[in-house]
């Protein structure tokens, strides 16, 4: 119980616990579970596909493609490029358990400091109940990372909740060539979605600057969306978040996008919740106003 009060004061003054402190908590757990070796003899005869599920989750293999065409085409050339160089990419799906809060885990903030960070977006990791209903002490979000880290850092960077996250090295090939799995072999998602974000503008030494600003633009807005507070100003909150969002796609003369965000507001300010301009943002963030 010291060792967890230090652990906490640190936590305390610091909201972080060093890395330091690594060698003794495997003293301590070596200790613990030498009280139950009784216990846990059994279980050491056990096969060996009983891996602890927590390093499957770190180290597992991917299923399928991360979706990598969530990231704007700005950055995946930014890292595609940077590949060349030398670099290496990790996706992170990062999905706290819904009782995080009551852990005193911070989703958010731990997502923002993720190591070598280049990219990230939140999605619901479940259907979304009626504003009226839902539980504002359960976590119902899901990160999707882009980290220039190596594998290691994130490891242990994410160390405490491995469980919750699944970490895939990038093939470089996958930044520059993303395929649609649909059944009709159409064109694959890269191919259509570079037809409509680049015209003339690729040719342009600043374009990819400018993609660059707009993201982080974009990026703040999602993240006043994603408050969760109900001010009594959240109307206006709501329309100042459209209104730079329609500046945005006036300025790239997307004048579509326009209407979008307008007609995504009026279903916001009915339900006195970000989420539709959030869900906007999510499926039609950048790449629509380039």
């Amino acid at each position: 119980m010291d060792f967890i009060g230090l652990l906490v004061n640190e936590i305390e003054t610091t909201e972080h616990i060093d890395t330091s402190h690594a060698d003794d908590s495997a003293r301590l757990v070596e200790s613990l579970r030498s009280l139950i070796a009784e216990v846990a003899a059994p279980a050491a005869s056990a096969p060996a596909e009983s891996t602890p599920i927590a390093v499957q989750s770190i180290a597992a293999k991917p299923t399928e493609l991360p979706p990598l065409g969530e990231v704007p085409e700005a950055l995946r050339k930014e890292a595609a490029h940077r590949c060349g160089d030398g670099e290496n990419f990790h996706w992170i799906t990062y999905q706290p358990e819904p009782e995080c809060f009551f852990q005193g885990d911070d989703p958010f903030y731990r997502a923002r400091q993720t190591p070598g960070l280049l990219w990230g977006s939140i999605l619901p990791s479940e259907p979304l109940p009626p504003l009226a209903e839902l539980d504002t002490y359960r976590c119902s979000l899901k990160f999707h990372l882009l980290s220039a880290a190596f594998h290691d850092e994130l490891a242990e960077y994410f160390r405490y909740m491995p469980e919750q996250v699944e970490i895939v090295a990038v093939d470089p090939r996958w930044l520059t060539n993303l395929e649609d799995k649909s059944e009709n072999g159409s064109e694959s998602h890269n191919e259509a979605s570079a037809k409509t974000q680049y015209s003339e503008q690729q040719c342009n030494p600043e374009f990819s600057e400018t993609a660059a600003a707009l993201t982080r633009i974009v990026t703040a807005q999602q993240q006043v969306l994603a408050l969760d507070d109900h001010p009594v100003w959240l109307p206006g909150r709501l329309k100042a978040v459209a209104a730079v969002l329609k500046n945005l796609a006036k300025s790239v003369g997307k004048t579509k996008g326009e209407s979008l965000i307008e007609a995504a507001l009026t279903t916001a300010l009915a339900a006195a919740s970000g989420f539709p301009l959030l869900k906007w943002l999510h499926g039609c963030p950048v790449k629509v106003m380039l």
